[in-house]
C-alpha cells in the first residue's frame, strides 16, 4: 500500500465513480455529489474516530460504524513515512504491476521514496500483467482473485535472488 488507508480508498472510490461516469451509468452531478459525501465522511473520520451509518450511495459498504475503529487507526500511519523510519541498509523488496487494480506503482513509488530516505536497500520488481494477488492475470479484477492462476514467474525469481543476496 503506498498511501494512507482513507487516502487509498479515495482514490479507488474515484476511479469507479470515473469510470461509471464514461460508461454512461451515473451522471457527472451524482459523481461530484459521491466524491462530497466521501471526502465529508473521511474528514469526519479521521477527526473523529467514527462515520455516520447507512451513508448514501454505496458508502456505507466502505465507510460505517462496523469497520470506522480500524479505518481510523490503519489510516494514522503513512507507509512513506513508515519506510523512511527502518534502519538503514535494511534491505527490503517491493513489486508493482500495472494491472493491480488496487494499488498503483506511483504509490509504491512513495514507499520506495521513503526506503530511499532511511538509506534502505530496496529493489522494487515493476512487472507487466500481475493482480493484486500477485498472479499472472492481465486484467486485474478482482473477480479473478480465488482463480486458480499461477504466481508471478518475474516476482518469484526475484524473491530468490533477493532471499539469496539478503539473508
Amino acid at each position: 500500500m503506498g498511501l494512507r488507508y482513507l487516502d487509498l480508498i479515495t482514490v479507488q472510490v474515484d476511479a469507479q465513480l470515473k469510470a461509471q461516469v464514461k460508461a454512461g451509468e451515473i451522471t457527472k452531478k451524482l459523481e461530484a455529489t459521491v466524491e462530497s459525501t466521501l471526502n465529508k465522511a473521511v474528514t469526519h473520520l479521521r477527526a473523529t474516530g467514527s462515520v455516520a451509518a447507512n451513508l448514501p450511495y454505496g458508502l456505507d459498504g466502505i465507510l460505517n460504524p462496523a469497520t470506522a475503529k480500524y479505518l481510523y487507526q490503519a489510516d494514522k500511519f503513512d507507509p512513506e513515512t513508515l519506510a523512511a523510519e527502518v534502519a538503514a541498509r535494511t534491505p527490503v523488496i517491493l513489486s508493482c504491476s500495472n494491472a493491480d487494480s488496487q494499488v498503483s506503482c506511483s504509490q509504491v513509488s512513495r514507499v520506495v521514496q521513503g526506503f530511499a530516505e532511511a538509506g534502505a536497500s530496496t529493489t522494487l520488481v515493476r512487472q507487466i500483467g500481475v493482480d493484486h494477488v500477485l498472479k499472472v492475470d492481465p486484467t486485474g479484477s478482482a473477480t479473478n482473485y480465488t482463480k486458480s492462476l499461477p504466481f508471478s514467474p518475474a516476482l518469484k525469481k526475484a524473491i530468490r535472488a533477493f532471499v539469496g543476496r539478503s539473508l
